[in-house]
């Protein structure tokens, strides 16, 4: 009896806690404040807010958990306290400019105006998705880094991204959009999946996974690529294209595109579904640095130099079921045990 007592009691104390939670979330929903810009000025300033959309000013800024919408084709500056908010949208038109303060956005925020960002002092924290629409522009000439937790989407025409580093953390997510996206330094901390057009012309840094997805189509210029790297959707495209000598990450590949004229080499056996060389950089170097690489799907030999083997090791050519050559390129074999070259 004392036992169904005891059950009954904590049953009723856990019903009760979870009421309570339920009440306060629905609380601080209920106390989240809507703010619209109705003039051009600083974002602590109730003279550019108002509580409705082209109503009176005088409404208190906005702060951590209201909804923000700049719009009117006013220009709100972030330029003398932190800024904080809930959700951000900026209308066509409109801009907001973040100078040399933090700014912290725990919703989504939608971009169809302009963000500039105009100084590399202060944090830049984005929790939610982050959307650049048509008619949006990212602006961060001065190269300011920037912290992702709900993924990034550019559907937009201008996205200038400078040379700070962009890094993806917490949750996981995903990098999207129609447009071509430029981002020379990227940290992957999470599991993120890229289903842009993405060129990273300078590091790929961090720990976490990034998996290239169906539509994914990743540019690499830089040295290496640090974290775990998952190519093997169909469709999707891994194109190294630096100016310097570049390590292929090891992974299995649905199609490797090899395009730079210093070269690129393995540094362990992989599998490729279909292997590109020089289609879009002339007289392209592919190594594979005594390391096997299999294959019994599509060559596409455009331009340049496929060279296998290393000074110690021989390495067979790939049992490829469909070759493409084009004149003027070659294939050399590079153990010392038995040098040959074959130009085709």
């Amino acid at each position: 009896m004392r036992k169904t007592l005891l059950i009954s009691f904590l049953s009723k104390a856990y019903k009760t806690k979870a009421i309570l939670f339920v009440l306060l979330v629905v609380s601080l929903n209920t106390n989240a404040l809507v703010r619209y810009s109705v003039a051009s000025g600083a974002w602590n300033n109730t003279a550019q807010w108002s509580a409705t959309s082209g109503g009176a000013p005088g409404a208190s800024y906005p702060v951590a958990g209201d909804n923000v919408y700049i719009e009117g084709n006013w220009t709100i500056t972030v330029s003398a306290l932190a800024a904080a908010c809930a959700t951000l949208n900026i209308a066509s038109g409109s801009t907001l400019t973040v100078a040399g303060f933090n700014i912290t956005v725990s919703g989504t925020t939608s971009i169809s105006g302009t963000i500039n960002h105009t100084s590399t002092t202060g944090t830049k924290l984005f929790t939610g998705a982050v959307t650049i629409n048509a008619s949006g522009v990212w602006n961060s000439s001065v190269n300011e880094a920037f912290e992702f937790r709900g993924g990034l989407t550019f559907n937009g025409t201008t996205f200038t991204a400078g040379t700070g580093i962009y890094s993806f953390t917490t949750n996981v997510q995903s990098i999207g959009g129609s447009s071509a996206l430029f981002i020379p330094n990227i940290t992957i901390s999470i599991g993120t999946t890229n289903n842009a057009n993405l060129t990273v012309s300078t590091a790929i840094a961090g720990a976490g996974t990034l998996t290239n997805g169906a539509t994914g189509i990743l540019n690499f210029g830089g040295a290496s690529i640090a974290p775990t790297l998952t190519a093997t959707a169909a469709g999707n495209v891994v194109n190294y294209n630096g100016t310097v000598a570049q390590a292929a990450k090891t992974t299995t590949y649905n199609t490797l595109k090899i395009n730079n004229d210093a070269g690129v080499t393995l540094g362990a056996a992989i599998t490729v579904t279909t292997l590109t060389i020089g289609d879009l950089t002339a007289n392209s170097i592919f190594l594979d640095g005594g390391y096997q690489l299999t294959s019994t799907g599509t060559l596409n030999f455009v331009s340049g130099t496929y060279k296998l083997g290393s000074s110690s090791t021989a390495t067979a050519f790939p049992a490829f079921t469909v070759t493409n050559f084009t004149s003027n390129t070659t294939v050399e074999y590079g153990c010392t045990k038995g040098n040959q070259t074959h130009i085709i």
